[in-house]
């Protein structure tokens, strides 16, 4: 006897804000209102990014976040290179092979994003929206910040990494 398992037709959901991602059917999102099919079209959606300076901030934000798991590079954790004034730039280019340009810090970003693996299609959504839906649960863990919803299976999870990383070409360390 054979059996055919349906193969999972999901959308990615990563929050920025807490560095993390789940995933959810492609028809539960719709019917929860969460994305808006465009004329009825299942692969299309109007939250979609419409250009592709949009896709590079959604691609900027997800590589940003040192948690997530989007960017392939090796993360350093734990320096602080805004401590360095512009003046010792080249000292510390030498030392540490990189470049310094003056720049003002940035708040923690509080994008949601949807990315859908099927079509290619990304797009940034209002994350308070989807709290005030009820489509996503934010909680405290000690001092961070977490999604109810966040994805805990570790093998789920480097699969939604794995699909995003493909829809942005992005190739992973080796």
């Amino acid at each position: 006897m054979l059996l055919v398992e349906k193969k999972k037709d999901h959308i990615i959901f990563v929050d920025i804000k807490c560095g993390t991602l789940f995933g959810m059917d492609r028809d539960l999102v719709i019917e929860k209102g969460a994305l808006t099919t465009h004329d009825g079209n299942k692969l299309d959606f109007t939250e979609a990014a419409k250009n592709s300076a949009a896709k590079d901030r959604i691609l900027e934000a997800m590589k940003g976040s040192q948690t997530l798991g989007v960017s392939p590079q090796v993360v350093v954790t734990k320096m602080e290179v805004e401590d360095y004034d512009l003046q010792d730039a080249e000292a510390v280019q030498g030392v540490f092979g990189v470049s310094l340009k003056k720049r003002t810090k940035n708040k923690k970003g509080e994008e949601f994003i949807y990315v859908d693996p099927k079509t290619g299609a990304s797009g940034e959504l209002s994350r308070k929206k989807f709290i005030t839906s009820k489509f996503i649960t934010p909680m405290k863990v000690g001092k961070k910040e977490e999604l109810q919803e966040t994805e805990h299976n570790t093998n789920a999870y480097d699969k939604y990494i794995t699909q995003i990383r493909e829809v942005f070409g992005i190739r992973a360390a080796r």
